[in-house]
């Protein structure tokens, strides 16, 4: 029998570090050194692999829009040649990375795995041992196709999770979503994801913009509002030519009333600025009809960003805004489920 061929695109991240004189960095070649002595690679289970390591590999912090357009390019003109593919890559921005590859990559039929690690593949009780093995099962399994998140033995839906703990070795959760696959004692070469959460709000990918030029970064802000925040403060911020705004408002979608404020949305919004209405709280979500503090952020031209995370509304406003779109396309489709990202409330 034919074991799966997988390819592994190694980014950089803690998985592959070794320690320099100021602390972890990613060192050439060392991963590919590590996994020739990895001996579970060689079970008869275990997907076959190619590895294909980026230059310069980058610990996560650095990643940038161009990072993301690489691995989706590199990902589609390898489709029809491997089986699955797994992404290794640092755990910091890791979620968004994710989210951004599955508007970039909507409806692909293989499986993207994105996996990494807390501790370096060179420490022998390192969690990247059993993540990478996890990983290269999962990315062959066709049950598996789409983007999605591994770490610590679960497997998420990539663009409804977010990093929780910067220590824990269960780093990441989706506050609004079930996991697709966790290990069992009953783990072996047959693995069986559940049903997300969300299947009953079926996706439309075909809707996302076909991308004609490589994915750049665009003015995107993001504003936690904070009780007694200077009214100076936001008005300065809007002064910035901004194309979007992620506003993390309170509870379900609230935020102060002040005549002032609600003016400079108002202006912003009339502008062409793109502002998302996103929750504070990590559970839940947007509902900007349920208090009069959410209905008056709606009249003002704000929208719901409904349940998503941080990383998937950036990442989703950042591809339409790439896109040969206007802003009422853009409105429109931030708030419809493209690529099972959000929640809306009829579901």
């Amino acid at each position: 029998m034919t074991r799966p061929r997988i390819a592994i695109l190694y980014t950089g991240g803690t998985i592959g570090m070794l320690p320099g004189s100021q602390g972890l960095t990613p060192v050439a070649g060392a991963l590919a050194e590590r996994l020739q002595q990895e001996p579970r690679l060689q079970y008869s289970h275990v997907p076959e692999f190619e590895l294909l390591e980026y230059d310069p590999l980058l610990d996560s912090s650095e990643m940038q829009p161009q990072h993301w357009q690489r691995m989706a390019d590199d990902i589609q003109a390898r489709e029809a040649e491997f089986d699955g593919f797994l992404i290794l890559h640092g755990t910091d921005t890791m979620a968004y990375t994710a989210s951004a590859l599955s508007f970039l990559l909507p409806g692909i039929e293989k499986a993207v795995i994105l996996t990494g690690s807390q501790l370096p593949l060179s420490e022998p009780h390192s969690d990247a041992h059993d993540h990478l093995i996890e990983g290269l099962m999962l990315a062959a399994q066709p049950a598996c196709q789409g983007v999605q998140l591994l770490f610590h033995h679960t497997l998420w839906p990539g663009n409804r999770v977010t990093k929780t703990s910067s220590v824990a070795l269960g780093a990441f959760s989706a506050p609004n979503a079930q996991p697709l696959w966790e290990m069992n004692t009953r783990y072996g070469p047959v693995i069986d994801p559940v049903t997300p959460a969300n299947a009953s709000t079926k996706p439309t990918p075909s809707a996302l913009p076909v991308l004609h030029t490589p994915l750049q970064p665009r003015q995107i802000g993001v504003l936690p509002l904070t009780p007694g925040l200077p009214l100076s403060m936001l008005e300065h911020y809007f002064q910035q030519p901004l194309d979007g705004v992620i506003l993390q408002t309170f509870g379900a979608g609230n935020a102060p009333q002040q005549p002032e404020f609600l003016a400079l949305l108002q202006r912003a919004c009339d502008a062409g600025t793109v502002i998302i209405n996103l929750s504070q709280c990590p559970h839940g979500g947007v509902d900007m009809g349920t208090y009069a503090t959410g209905s008056t952020l709606a009249s003002t031209g704000v929208i719901s960003g409904f349940d998503m995370t941080l990383e998937a509304c950036y990442t989703k406003l950042l591809v339409l805004l790439n896109g040969d779109l206007d802003v009422h396309q853009i409105r429109r489709l931030m708030q419809q489920n493209l690529c099972g990202e959000l929640t809306p409330p009829s579901s």
